[in-house]
């Protein structure tokens, strides 16, 4: 964990100066000006945030109904910190890599098992990715019903091409794992080659390691998936709560419009936020960036131009992604740092409380 803190403390230092450029960027741009800030109100910002940490608490169902499926290690609270961790190593890291190993970190602190880690991680994401496939398949099959279009750049978008490439990465992603689980022939061929490739490019990489660890994540997924696909009629809630909590997070932008317009809530004109949402996320993604910091909020002003015009696209930027990512950070990584020290001390104290047990007998 202390070489993983040093990259951590390096993506943060990449953040701050991403952003930095960001925000010179976009006001030069004159998209970020100062009529558009003197817009925004603090309790728009409390608002955002707010809704933004209900988020989690939605999110955090999921790990609480999956969880119990097979343990009791993992109460409400625990999901929640757990949730919070996961956000908070999103938010730091390129393409999200640090989103698992801080839930596992947390999760290895508060005394769960090794194996029920492994087995809530694999199954949680199992009901994510099935749960994104069966929303972006429903949603582009409306969008394409619908015809509805968007103007980015003055090249004319149909919007349900837009949530295809969403369907079409979720779908490869959840095709690879499985293929890469229920064949184990193939994975036996395809992790030793891929330890050779990286070990072309890294010095004093453990290959056999690597290789026994990915065979052994491989084998969860598919217990795991097979698990799911037994007992489906038991992940439907978490399933439902995830697919509300996609769209939640995915209108925030809407929500960041609505408060700073005054306008009454459109359903369609929401669904029309959520594909631009969704077309600004995959374009700052394909830029591996801590947070996407810098990219995402270049990537908004361009795709979010074409519904909102000057000043209300830049305060709605600003307010979206204070209150969804600069605001949160803080509050992530203090409920990390005083979860870990609260973990710390306890593991500190469980040999003296044996100790005293064992003297008392």
């Amino acid at each position: 964990m202390k070489k993983n803190a040093v990259k951590y403390a390096i993506n943060g230092a990449l953040i701050l100066v991403l952003t930095a450029l960001a925000v010179i960027y976009l006001t030069r741009s004159e998209v970020v000006t100062a009529q558009s800030l003197s817009a925004i109100k603090w309790s728009d910002f409390f608002c955002v945030t707010a809704a933004s940490l209900a988020l989690v608490c939605l999110l955090s169902l999921i790990d609480f109904y999956v969880y119990r499926t097979f343990c009791g290690a993992m109460p409400y609270g625990k999901c929640i910190i757990n949730t919070v961790s996961g956000r908070l190593g999103s938010s730091v890291t390129p393409l999200r890599a640090g989103h698992f190993p801080l839930m596992a970190y947390y999760q290895y602190g508060a005394s769960v098992p090794p194996s029920d880690t492994v087995t809530g991680l694999v199954k949680c994401q199992v009901v994510y990715s099935f749960t994104s496939i069966v929303v972006y398949a429903a949603f582009a099959t409306a969008l394409a019903i619908s015809g509805r279009t968007v103007t980015i750049n003055g090249v004319t978008v149909y919007l349900f091409a837009v949530v295809s490439v969403g369907l079409a990465f979720n779908a490869a992603v959840f095709g690879a794992i499985c293929l890469l689980s229920f064949c184990p022939a193939l994975s036996r061929k395809f992790f030793p080659f891929l330890a050779w490739l990286i070990g072309k490019f890294r010095k004093n990489f453990d290959k056999a390691e690597f290789i026994e660890k990915k065979l052994e994540w491989f084998g969860a997924y598919r217990a795991q998936i097979a698990e799911v696909a037994r007992r489906f009629y038991v992940f439907i809630p978490p399933m439902l709560t995830y697919a509300a909590y996609m769209f939640g997070s995915g209108i925030l932008p809407y929500l960041s419009y609505l408060l700073l317009s005054g306008a009454a809530f459109d359903i369609a004109e929401a669904f029309e936020f959520y594909a631009l949402f969704l077309a600004a996320v995959y374009i700052s993604n394909v830029i591996p960036l801590p947070g996407s910091a810098g990219t995402t909020e270049v990537a908004f002003s361009l795709v979010f131009a074409s519904v909102l015009s000057s000043p209300t696209l830049g305060s709605t930027l600003v307010l979206w992604r204070a209150g969804t990512y600069y605001i949160p950070i803080v509050f992530d990584l203090a409920a990390f740092a005083v979860a870990t020290a609260v973990n710390t001390a306890r593991k500190k104290n469980e040999p003296k409380e044996e100790t005293a047990e064992k003297t008392a007998k």
